[in-house]
C-alpha cells in the first residue's frame, strides 16, 4: 500500500478477525502483477497487489454507504432446524477529501466500520443417555453392526460431572441402542471492526512532495465452542504509517524515497465467558488451569473448558525504507534503488492451557482409564 509492504507474520494480506477487507472506497487505483516481477518485487514467488489511496482534491468530493445484510433474506441449509441461523452484517462509511491549502496542501481521509452477529450451523455427537448410564454398545464381531448388544460398565463418580460438558435433550435422553446421537448445533458469533485512513499530500515546489498516509483496523471477533459451554475472542490490531518524498532533479532524473512502519497485534483465542461446568476450577486438572482440560472422545464431539483452546499473541512490527531513482537518457530509462527492512516478530504460544486428555474411547472415559494428559509444564503460563 502506497508503496509499503503490509503482510502480517504468516505473509498474508491484510485484514481483520472477520477475514474482511475494509477501506476500498479510499483506492485510487491499484495493479496486480503475477509473473515477470523487476528487482523490486523479487521478494515473493506469488500475486503482488500494489494499492494507491485517494488524494484529497482542490473541491471537496465525499462518499457515504449503509449496507445490511440479514438471514431473513437467506435460504435454509441442510444443517439448520425449522428456523434458519440468525445473521446480521452491517457494513456503513464515509470518505471525502479536500484542499487545506488550495494548489497546495490536500487532504483525504475514509473510514469503514463492520458489525455482525452471525450464526453457523452444523452436527455436534454427544454420549446417548444409555452410555452415560454405562450401557455401551458391543459390535458385531465383523463390526458390520455397531451395536448388537450393550455391555453395562462402571461409570466412575468422578466422571459425572465433566458429562455436563455435552447437552442431552430429549432425543439423546430417548434414543436407544446407540453410544453416541448426532444434534443439530447453532454456533453463534459477533464481530466488531472498524478501519479509518487518511493522507496527506503537499507539494513543496514544482521539483519536490511530499505525501503520508496512515491507517488502523481494529476490532474482535467473539465465537462460541460448538457444543456451547465457552465464548472465546480473536482479536486483531493493524496499523502502517508511510512518508514519501518525490524530487526531480531534472527531466533526466528522478528519485522518490519512501519509509514505512507497519505494525499488527493478533491474540487467539482469548476465554472471554463460560458456563458453570466450563468455568469449574474443581474440574480442572492440569497446573494453573482455569477449566476442565480438552476431552476429545472417539466418535465424540471434543470438549473444552473455558481457556482450553490453543492461545496465540502476536506482535510484529515491520520498519520499511525504500530509495527509487529514474534516469532517462535518449531512448534508453533505467530504474535503480534499494530496499531496507527490519522485521521484528514476538510470539506467545499455549497449546491446550488447561491440559487434554489423548486416546480417549468412550469406555476408557467413563470407567476413568485415561491413557494420556498433555500438559503445560507448571510455570510455564
Amino acid at each position: 500500500m502506497n508503496g509499503v509492504s503490509i503482510n502480517d507474520y504468516s505473509n498474508s494480506a491484510p485484514g481483520g478477525a472477520t477475514g474482511v477487507n475494509l477501506g476500498v472506497d479510499a483506492v485510487q487505483e491499484f495493479s496486480v502483477l503475477t509473473s515477470n516481477y523487476t528487482a523490486d518485487y523479487g521478494r515473493t514467488s506469488g500475486a503482488v497487489i500494489n494499492a494507491i489511496t485517494k488524494s484529497g482534491t482542490n473541491d471537496f468530493h465525499g462518499t457515504g454507504f449503509f449496507f445490511d445484510r440479514d438471514s431473513i433474506f437467506d435460504a435454509r441449509n441442510f444443517f439448520d432446524k425449522a428456523k434458519i441461523a440468525p445473521f446480521r452484517r452491517i457494513q456503513f462509511g464515509a470518505s471525502g477529501g479536500t484542499a487545506i491549502i488550495k494548489n497546495k496542501t490536500f487532504v483525504f481521509a475514509n473510514y469503514e466500520g463492520i458489525r455482525q452477529s452471525a450464526s453457523s450451523s452444523g452436527t455436534i455427537h454427544v454420549p446417548s443417555q444409555e452410555a452415560r448410564n454405562g450401557d455401551l454398545c458391543v459390535p458385531s464381531a465383523d463390526g458390520s453392526n455397531p451395536c448388537v448388544s450393550l455391555a453395562l460398565v462402571a461409570v466412575s463418580p468422578l466422571v459425572v460431572p465433566y458429562l455436563a460438558l455435552w447437552p442431552c435433550p430429549a432425543s439423546c435422553q430417548n434414543a436407544t441402542n446407540t453410544d453416541a446421537v448426532a444434534l443439530n448445533s447453532t454456533t453463534p458469533n459477533h464481530a466488531s471492526e472498524n478501519y479509518f485512513i487518511t493522507r496527506i499530500d503537499h507539494r513543496l515546489s514544482s521539483k519536490d512532495s511530499l505525501s503520508g498516509s496512515y491507517f488502523f483496523d481494529s476490532g474482535p471477533q467473539s465465537q462460541t465452542d460448538p457444543l456451547g459451554n465457552t465464548v472465546h475472542e480473536v482479536f486483531s490490531r493493524r496499523q502502517l504509517a508511510t512518508a514519501e518524498d518525490t524530487h526531480i532533479f531534472g527531466p533526466a532524473l528522478a528519485n522518490t524515497l519512501r519509509a514505512g512502519f507497519s505494525r499488527l497485534i493478533g491474540n487467539i483465542n482469548t476465554p472471554v465467558s463460560g458456563d458453570a461446568v466450563a468455568t469449574d476450577t474443581a474440574l480442572a486438572i492440569a497446573p494453573g488451569a482455569i477449566g476442565p482440560p480438552q476431552i476429545p472422545i472417539s466418535g465424540i464431539t471434543t470438549a473444552f473448558g473455558l481457556g482450553g483452546f490453543n492461545k496465540f499473541k502476536h506482535a510484529f512490527n515491520s520498519i520499511q525504507l525504500y530509495d527509487d531513482a529514474f534516469y532517462t537518457h535518449g531512448t534508453h530509462s533505467i530504474k535503480f534503488g534499494f530496499a531496507f527492512e527490519r522485521l521484528q516478530y514476538n510470539i506467545l504460544e499455549q497449546l491446550s492451557p488447561n491440559g487434554r486428555m489423548n486416546n480417549y474411547s468412550l469406555g476408557a472415559f467413563l470407567t476413568n482409564a485415561p491413557h494420556q494428559l498433555n500438559a503445560l509444564a507448571p510455570g510455564a503460563r
